[in-house]
């Protein structure tokens, strides 16, 4: 088999996600409890837990402070939001207020239009969740749920619950809202939309307490919910039959699950925590795993709020810190660190001198292909061998030093290659069983082929990938034999690098069939199979 991998730090991030930087807002723009994004006009809105509450405005392209809206007397300390981007206006309720207050704000101009006052007790407006295509939204307060008639801005109704509310999500497709309680075990109240009314409550396990967090992922069925304990849990919630399917216990410190976001395309789940410094914890949601965690810089602590936008890949976290004399911090979080097979050229083959590291396996179907990309790049680098216990760590394969990386060798051969498929890394991996050889991405199989009827020296298969572990870029390819081993290189050289700018999917699964039965690898005689992102 034939990998490679480009790193470019001395320590593994698996899979993990990268900060990017961190916005410091003005003196008095403190403590963000609530965010809404509008991704199409690269616009975030942050609100604030302050007398009077603040919204304070950032532009996401350049991740840069536009202004700030204060609020009216009255309006104070905004714990929960929504957004309406097709009409153009975000929605923030109050926690302090008695009773509360949705307060409308019209994005085009970043103006206050107008408030609504709530019945009396109706306050403590922990959450919000909003049905913009049927017009309402749904506010979580101390005594229950509170729907909005947006096109009105009128209160319709309330359904009555006890105790706090902090945390809501909404599956529009199904017509359901989700509100999580405030107690001990937490409790899910299912809301039915069509007709406002109870549609039922899930007490969850002991120890699966206050539910400040939550997000759906309306296209498989599930919802998940933060707990505010020690350490954070994350409950898994089946839609279809409202129950409870499991809990995934954080490592100790990853305390407080106060935020989230979901990225359901790609499969993740991340959540903020309420640690000194905080943390973000990716979850991939196929197998309910723990990916990692994010430890934030000194100071950016307590995530109570975030947005992400998965169209850039970003993320955005809002700290409940600050005082008078200085702000709160929106920290920028890099969740989308797919990198396309095109980007190798500035990754790899064009890097400075000595700045990569091509790791031989020793195996001479490896390192014979190691010499079809060497051959590719323009500056001299560096050729090691993974025995080298200086740059490898010999029992578990990972890098021990600090630079870009190429590997060849799958997993049977390489251990940098096996370390990073045993520790969810690598987009593509190597999977079977008693019928199949299989490419998996995830869970899930992007190809196989039938032991039965593979014959690698008439036909073999390989991967070429490109993915990111941490801020490393990642290129990989292997065969299931040493036929497609010795392929993938023969392609990579004659076929994509003469037309590197068109690969632009993070991986292609190709086949190479003997033609001319001559035996011996030839480029025209390799197809792609199966690719993506």
């Amino acid at each position: 088999m034939l990998t490679i991998a480009v790193c470019q730090t001395a320590f593994a991030v698996v899979n993990a996600q990268t900060r990017v930087g961190a916005l410091n807002l003005n003196p008095g723009e403190s403590y963000l409890c609530c965010a809404v994004i509008d991704a199409a006009n690269d616009f975030a809105y942050f609100g604030t837990d302050t007398v009077p509450g603040k919204v304070v405005k950032v532009r996401l392209s350049d991740f840069t402070r536009v202004g700030a809206l204060t609020l009216n007397a009255g309006e104070d300390r905004l714990l929960s939001a929504v957004i309406d981007t097709v009409n153009g206006y975000a929605y923030f309720g109050t926690y302090y207020s008695v009773p509360g207050i949705v307060v409308k704000i019209r994005l085009s101009d970043f103006t206050r239009v107008g408030a609504l006052t709530l019945n009396w007790e109706e306050h403590t407006l922990r959450s919000a969740v909003i049905d913009i295509a049927n017009g309402f939204a749904y506010f979580g307060s101390e005594n229950g749920v509170v729907k909005i008639n947006l096109s009105t801005f009128t209160r319709v109704g309330k359904i009555p619950y006890s105790g706090a509310l902090p945390s809501a999500a909404i599956d529009t497709s199904n017509g359901f809202a989700y509100f999580g309680t405030w107690t001990s075990p937490g409790t899910v109240w299912r809301v039915r939309l069509s007709d406002f009314s109870n549609a039922g409550g899930l007490t969850l396990n002991t120890d699966e307490n206050a539910l400040f967090s939550a997000v759906v992922d309306m296209a498989n069925g599930f919802a998940y919910f933060g707990t505010d304990t020690s350490p954070g849990r994350i409950v898994k919630v089946r839609l279809s039959d409202f129950t409870r399917v499991a809990a995934l216990t954080l490592n100790a410190a990853e305390d407080g699950l106060r935020s989230a976001v979901i990225d359901s395309a790609n499969g993740f789940a991340y959540f903020g925590t309420e640690t000194w410094p905080g943390k973000v914890v990716k979850v991939r949601l196929s197998d309910f795993t723990r990916v990692g965690a994010l430890t934030l810089n000194t100071g950016e602590e307590r995530l109570w709020s975030a947005v992400i936008d998965t169209g850039s890949g970003f993320a955005y976290f809002g700290t409940y810190t600050g005082t008078l004399t200085s702000g709160a911090i929106v920290v920028k979080v890099k969740i989308s660190d797919l990198t396309r097979l095109n980007q190798v050229s500035g990754a790899v083959l064009n890097a400075p001198a000595n700045t990569i590291y091509y790791v031989r396996t020793g195996n001479m179907y490896d390192d014979s292909a190691l010499g079809f990309i060497y051959a590719k790049g323009v500056n001299p680098q560096n050729i090691i061998i993974q025995t080298d216990s200086t740059k490898v760590n010999q029992a578990t394969g990972a890098p021990l030093f600090t630079g870009n990386m190429v590997l060849f060798g799958g997993r049977a051969a390489s251990k940098v290659v096996k370390y990073y498929e045993d520790m969810g890394c690598a987009l593509v991996t190597f999977s079977a069983n008693a019928t199949h050889y299989r490419f998996m991405k995830g869970l899930t199989s992007v190809y196989s082929v039938a032991t039965s009827t593979y014959t690698p020296s008439k036909a073999d298969y390989f991967v070429v990938q490109v993915y990111m572990e941490g801020s490393r870029t990642v290129f990989s390819m292997w065969g299931f034999e040493k036929e497609g081993t010795y392929a993938s290189g023969i392609y990579f050289a004659d076929t994509v690098y003469p037309n590197l700018a068109t690969y632009t999917q993070c991986f292609y699964v190709c086949k190479w069939t003997d033609l001319n039965n001559d035996g011996i690898q030839q480029s025209n005689e390799i197809s792609v199979v199966a690719s993506g992102t």
